[in-house]
């Protein structure tokens, strides 16, 4: 498959029409693609990326091809887009240009836009409502209508949709499970990629639904069988794990991130070295495990509030310290003790008031415990 990249000549192609000027890269390309259909009568429905005045005219007396197709308003070799900007869109009234020596016609008609199209073998006809398209129009409240009526057009407006809706659909098929095409390499080859991917994905679909229903059998919904290709395309491939699979240790060396498939890797952003990541303050005295184990020892160790080395906010919401507290911002008594129970539950320090602040006796514990676990008297607080 050749692709033209775009550029100002067609020097990256292999050969060189002796029609292609410097405004009509795409000649040289259509000229690859159309060769075995050349003198052989048939039509080619063309895109506007590549119809023009000039394609037209080749096409019909160098390769004796029929073409229709919408193309833009400064390459019909006509002044029309001040009559084309002045037409009102959705009256599908239709304007068109006919050329007094070539056969070319150019008509725009008033769609949901203004499709503008230029054929080499039409001729200024205009069919009636009978004979043209089928439209859902719009009401006095300017609202879609729900049924479609028949609305009259160029003839070679209706020849151009009957064959270009088609890609139309196939392009909405492809875009329900499309690979996006994303490439941070500004470049035409992976988008190209990934949109042929896309049409053989959409095309082998089709193709499936057709043998299926063939032999009478169920047919997979479209999202299910592009995950089971997906599936079966990676497991064609080679794997992508090179190195064991490794368990994080609980000490995080910060010098060291996780590399693509490789392992670890030094951090590019280091500057000097760095320090470990301390474990988490609640390592040892949150295994539930080992509480458990203690608690089969010792029946009446449940919800008794420790003493640590570490201080901490007590948890309860309404601890003392939050209404004595004078700064803007409330905050609760700090205290040495938490709960043993609550804290290996949550896996995270329950510090609750157990001592004297003041000269008052302050027992968060007591109130917080009577609040959240009394199952007896639940009235209680």
């Amino acid at each position: 498959m050749l692709v033209c990249l775009g550029g100002k000549t067609d020097e990256n192609l292999q050969s060189r029409h002796e029609n292609v000027v410097m405004t009509q890269k795409w000649v040289n390309l259509m000229d690859i693609i159309l060769d075995e259909f050349k003198g052989k009568g048939h039509c080619v429905t063309m895109d506007s990326a590549y119809m023009g005045d000039v394609m037209a005219q080749i096409g019909r007396e160098e390769w004796q091809l029929n073409m229709v197709g919408t193309s833009q308003s400064n390459r019909v070799g006509a002044a029309v887009k001040d009559v084309c900007d002045k037409m009102k869109i959705g009256t599908y009234e239709s304007t068109i240009w006919e050329h007094n020596s070539k056969n070319l016609v150019f008509a725009a008609w008033s769609d949901n836009a203004i499709v503008k199209t230029l054929s080499n073998y039409h001729g200024a006809t205009i069919l009636d409502a009978e004979n043209g398209l089928m439209r859902r129009g719009k009401d006095e409240n300017k609202k879609r209508e729900m049924k479609q009526k028949p609305v009259p057009c160029p003839a070679q407006t209706k020849d151009y949709c009957e064959t270009f809706h088609l890609i139309d659909k196939g392009n909405g098929a492809e875009a329900k499970y499309d690979m996006a095409g994303k490439s941070r390499s500004h470049n035409w080859a992976p988008k190209l990629v990934f949109r042929l991917f896309n049409m053989a994905m959409n095309n082998a679909y089709v193709m499936y639904k057709e043998l299926v229903v063939r032999d009478g059998g169920e047919v997979m919904p479209m999202g299910r069988s592009m995950k089971e290709l997906t599936h079966a395309l990676c497991q064609r491939g080679e794997s992508m794990r090179r190195n064991a699979p490794m368990h994080p240790a609980h000490l995080r060396d910060m010098n060291r991130v996780d590399g693509h498939a490789k392992g670890t890797k030094i951090r590019k952003d280091r500057k000097s070295e760095v320090m470990m990541s301390p474990p988490k303050s609640t390592v040892a005295i949150s295994r539930k495990g080992q509480l458990v184990r203690q608690q089969k020892r010792q029946w009446w160790r449940i919800h008794l509030p420790m003493p640590t080395a570490m201080r901490g906010k007590c948890c309860w919401a309404r601890c003392p310290g939050i209404k004595k507290c004078k700064g803007k911002r409330k905050r609760s008594y700090d205290t040495n003790y938490r709960c043993e129970q609550c804290s290996a539950d949550s896996e995270s320090n329950v510090y609750l008031c157990h001592s004297i602040k003041n000269g008052e006796v302050v027992s968060c514990h007591i109130a917080y415990h009577k609040r959240n676990h009394n199952t007896v008297f639940k009235s209680d607080g």
